[in-house]
């Protein structure tokens, strides 16, 4: 058996350990001196086994690393293209913040400019204050203090110049109320007294008329008006102008204000 074990070895080694022992004592001794030669026969295998298994080891170590590192490595790509999606997001985001603010101020631009158009102001006649009255037959001759209420319902102040509120009787003109330049603030209301004088002449020329309103205490006048000015719209100055016809009944003796009807037209100009 013994034999058998060596020659297999020496077959092994490939000729290169050459055992020639046959006796027991020569194997004893063979065996003793070839011990290292069969250590590494005996344990070649399993060495090389550990050794590859350890190469693979290290460079499925290596390999690990190297996929972790990339791994890392995409995961920080990842990281950064998550940032650069969030930052792009942000971006995205903060485009759509704009985007909505200036679709809002575009909004309220348009809603202001819808809104602070200019509109129709009103004007009405609160009351007629005689101040002298002379009669020369059939002449008559009327100084009166006019109080005109005037209500400006736009949003923005507007400016208007001197104009003249005319006076009619059955179609004759009897006077002129001169009207001064001025403002008026935003959605607000104002008194003007407006002097104005009534000529006799033109009212004798229906002195029938007259007399039969004296009686019922109905007088019927129209008043006209024609006011220019300009209305502030954000950053550009609107001209327009209004022509105000009203109707006004007046008792003719006492001077009160009956009824009246006022109709306003405006006219816009590109300012």
């Amino acid at each position: 058996m013994v034999n058998w074990l060596v020659d297999c070895f020496g077959k092994v080694i490939k000729g290169k350990i050459v055992i020639a022992a046959h006796s027991h004592r020569n194997v004893f001794l063979s065996l003793l001196f070839q011990l290292p030669t069969l250590h590494i026969i005996f344990f070649l295998p399993s060495s090389l086994r550990f050794l590859h298994s350890h190469k693979f080891s290290r460079s499925d170590s290596r390999l690990d690393a190297k996929s972790s590192a990339k791994i890392h490595k995409v995961a920080g790509f990842e990281v950064r293209s998550s940032n650069s999606m969030s930052t792009s997001k942000k971006k995205s985001w903060n485009f759509n913040w704009g985007s909505a603010l200036i679709g809002a101020a575009t909004a309220t631009a348009t809603a202001a400019v819808l809104v602070a158009k200019p509109k129709d102001p009103k004007f009405h006649l609160i009351s007629i204050d005689l101040k002298s009255l002379k009669l020369n037959f059939p002449a008559l001759d009327a100084e009166m203090l006019l109080r005109v209420h005037v209500t400006n319902p736009n949003v923005v102040p507007i400016n208007y110049s001197s104009t003249t509120m005319s006076i009619y009787y059955e179609g004759s003109m009897l006077g002129a109320a001169k009207v001064e330049a001025g403002s008026q603030a935003r959605n607000s209301c104002e008194t003007l007294r407006l002097p104005t004088r009534l000529s006799g002449m033109e009212l004798a020329h229906h002195a029938g008329k007259f007399l039969e309103d004296v009686r019922r205490r109905e007088m019927l006048l129209d008043a006209a008006v024609d006011i220019e000015g300009t209305a502030r719209v954000l950053l550009w100055d609107h001209k327009f102008k209004v022509h105000v016809d009203s109707r006004i009944v007046v008792d003719p003796v006492l001077l009160d204000i009956i009824d009246q009807e006022n109709k306003a037209a405006l006219q816009l100009f590109a300012g």
